[in-house]
């Protein structure tokens, strides 16, 4: 391991996978907090279009309803509440169900004016926007909170199972709590937000616009974003980025190694080159490879430098040794040379060619 990362190219490899990789998680980081806010406003623009709709139609149905005279604009707006007595076997069915409970299916059931007529009328509309499953309910409230008429799947049948009819049966109910208040009575703002949490433990946006009768306030259209469902729309699209993200940042990491590896390849051709020069076994091959390095980098340049030098320094290393043979030849003449003198001048020598010479003489005689 240590090895590797003595190595020039593992080195700034490295480097560049961490800065990549840090400033990846900060943009991913950014980026999925800018997409769940863009989410979020456009699940807000969504709800605010659906109440401003809701409401719309809403106006035009009341304000029909005078206009061909099937109602008054007294009627309309008489919001007198007439409680209807739930069944003896639902009521029967709810024993042991606590008074603070209880309380709140007591607020079930009251009749006015136009409830009946709009139970035919409003429905059909009301129930389309749960079309849409981020939707949770989408209902006409008047001033005080009141819903003549709530979408069919919180319109069953009620069967005396408490928790059952909590969740199914919301038809005619008095919403009289804050959240319900604010939105009822709202006709000021085009539009109006405000997160609710409904007595089955759902959290939701509510988000509700003013809804006007012949130029008077009457209540207000009430949609309900599920904001479980925002919060799996954004988780989808968080993991859908940071999924994304990542295969980048693979990709980017492999292209890095790999473009490191390839601009670094001069370098380690260069460095096994003065390596092998060292040792003294750089070859010509190699040195003119290296002659004939392209690019104009400061690398490339090095490299033929380098193969000019190395070639100058092999050309005198061949004249040196071309010199050193030749002077070794011209030591062992002169060595010898020294070698016969120093034989024929001694005495023993000296004396051994003055009795030679003797005998040639006596010979020739």
């Amino acid at each position: 391991m240590n090895k590797m990362f003595n190595s020039l190219a593992a080195r700034l490899s490295l480097i560049l996978i961490v800065v990549t990789v840090v400033f990846m998680a900060g943009f991913t980081i950014y980026l999925v907090r800018d997409r769940s806010e863009e989410t979020d406003e456009m699940i807000l623009r969504k709800g605010v279009s659906a109440a401003r709709t809701g409401a719309t139609v809403m106006e035009r149905t009341l304000n029909g309803i005078i206009d061909d005279g099937l109602f008054s604009t007294g009627e309309v707006f008489d919001r007198t509440l007439a409680p209807i007595s739930l069944p003896s076997a639902v009521i029967s069915g709810y024993a042991g169900v606590s008074d603070q409970a209880l309380s709140g299916v007591k607020k079930y059931h009251f009749a006015t004016t136009l409830d009946s007529y709009l139970d035919n009328v409003v429905l059909e509309v009301e129930d389309q926007f749960l079309d849409d499953p981020q939707i949770g309910y989408a209902a006409l409230v008047d001033a005080n909170g009141y819903v003549p008429v709530i979408n069919s799947r919180f319109s069953q049948r009620l069967t005396g199972d408490f928790a059952r009819d909590l969740a199914s049966n919301r038809m005619k109910r008095l919403f009289d709590d804050e959240v319900g208040l604010r939105a009822a009575r709202n006709a000021d703002q085009p539009y109006l937000k405000q997160v609710y949490r409904r007595d089955t433990g759902e959290v939701l946006w509510d988000i509700s616009s003013p809804v006007f009768v012949k130029g008077r306030h009457w209540g207000s259209f009430r949609i309900g974003l599920s904001m479980d469902k925002a919060a799996e729309a954004i988780a989808a699209l968080r993991w859908k980025v940071l999924l994304s993200m990542g295969l980048l940042l693979l990709v980017m990491v492999a292209a890095t190694n790999r473009v490191t590896a390839f601009m670094m390849r001069p370098l380690q051709l260069l460095h096994r080159a003065v390596e092998r020069m060292e040792r003294g076994d750089l070859e010509e091959e190699e040195i003119a490879r290296l002659t004939n390095t392209k690019g104009r980098d400061e690398v490339a340049g090095l490299s033929r430098v380098f193969a000019r030098m190395a070639a100058e320094v092999k050309a005198r290393e061949t004249r040196l040794k071309e010199q050193v043979a030749e002077l070794k030849i011209e030591i062992d003449h002169a060595k010898k040379a020294k070698q016969v003198e120093e034989i024929t001048g001694t005495d023993y020598f000296q004396s051994l060619r003055q009795k030679a010479k003797e005998m040639r003489g006596d010979k020739s005689d």
